[in-house]
């Protein structure tokens, strides 16, 4: 037997359940990536995290670990990122309209 073509891969996963997976429920912004911005990116002392709302902020290392964790009241929100290591880290950003993932790079 070999591998599932993508027409099967895609009708199993893509916009499905997946059997074991838990729903949170928010909805994930991926068609209006304007709706939040982290600048600079790459950064080496602190980010700000714009958005329309007040916004739940996470920041993860590649592990899955979260290394930074916020609740902002306004929609422009400044993050001290000198104390991270140098690499790649995610900003999830969590607002009334839905959650948006940035990669971050700190150099």
């Amino acid at each position: 037997m070999g591998p599932p073509d993508y027409q099967d891969y895609h009708e199993k996963f893509i916009g499905k359940h997946v059997p074991g997976s838990t729903s949170v429920g928010l909805k994930e912004i991926t068609k209006e990536p304007s709706i939040i911005s982290v600048f600079p990116n790459p950064a080496s002392e602190y980010i700000i995290v714009n958005s329309q709302t007040k916004q739940d902020i996470f920041i993860y290392d590649l592990t899955g670990k979260v290394v930074k964790q916020f609740k902002a009241q306004n929609s422009e929100f400044k993050i001290e990122v000198g104390d991270l290591e140098k690499g790649i880290y995610l900003v999830k950003v969590g607002t009334v309209n839905g959650v948006a993932t940035q990669k971050l790079v700190i150099e």
